[in-house]
């Protein structure tokens, strides 16, 4: 069976099966990569088991969304900071052997910068975001800081595996703040890409004092801005592997 699937939007790379294993050591890399450990099709399937660890994911980017083991929690890195949402709605620093099933990452070094100076909707700030997508054929990093007149997220809890995410995610604890500082880390992923990853738009939310924050679900932003990096290349990580060093062409 081949372990290396490519696709034409630059180059994808699904990497591992289990047994699968890589004799060399890499640190990080290349910039201009979505990089992801696990897929959102196994999640569905309630597939909740670790496909990597905390300690693993500063190879693979400085800003990225994910979620712990088991739906312990969701996960949320930026700047390089790992973070670690739990259902008290309180931020934690995950051990490094704390496991994920599910997690996007880059390296972000954003391309497009605008502001947002007037009360936008969730629902009319991604119309926004479509009309500045540069392809949407490609993978999006994206950044938004600012002021929220209101904010609501989740946390999902603790749940054993094979258990459909359906199921699971009814057991989500949501929270709802208001006139509150944070940011939104996210991704856009094109509709072609199926059940690598969920469609469209997904956003954590975490306040600017670290101490809250989840799986956003609505928002109202009063005024801030909206950092965007293109992203050609796409690997997935499904076992005990290393990432490329290089992009494949």
């Amino acid at each position: 069976m081949n372990r290396h699937v490519l696709m034409t939007m630059g180059a994808v790379v699904v990497a591992g099966l289990i047994g699968c294993e890589t004799t060399k050591k890499v640190k990080s890399v290349n910039p201009g990569t979505s990089n992801q450990i696990g897929t959102a099709q196994a999640l569905m399937i309630g597939a909740y088991q670790q496909q990597g660890t905390v300690a693993e994911l500063p190879q693979y980017g400085n800003f990225g969304i994910g979620v712990t083991e088991n739906l312990n929690g969701e996960l949320i890195m930026l700047d390089g900071e790992i973070y670690q949402a739990c259902v008290a709605d309180e931020l934690s620093t995950p051990a490094p052997n704390v496991g994920t099933p599910f997690m996007t990452m880059c390296h972000f070094t954003p391309d497009r910068t605008w502001p947002i100076a007037n009360q936008i909707s969730y629902a009319d700030l991604e119309k926004l975001m479509d009309a500045q997508v540069v392809n949407p054929e490609h993978i999006s990093a994206i950044k938004i800081t600012g002021t929220f007149d209101t904010v609501r997220y989740r946390c999902l809890s603790l749940t054993q595996n094979y258990v459909p995410y359906n199921e699971a995610v009814k057991k989500e604890h949501v929270y709802e703040n208001d006139n509150v500082k944070g940011t939104l880390v996210g991704f856009y992923f094109p509709p072609f890409f199926g059940d690598l990853n969920f469609k469209r738009y997904t956003f954590h939310f975490i306040q600017d004092d670290k101490r809250h924050g989840g799986h956003l679900m609505d928002c109202k932003l009063r005024n801030g801005q909206i950092e965007m990096m293109q992203l050609r290349d796409f690997f997935v990580k499904t076992g005990n592997v290393q990432p490329p060093t290089a992009s494949i062409r």
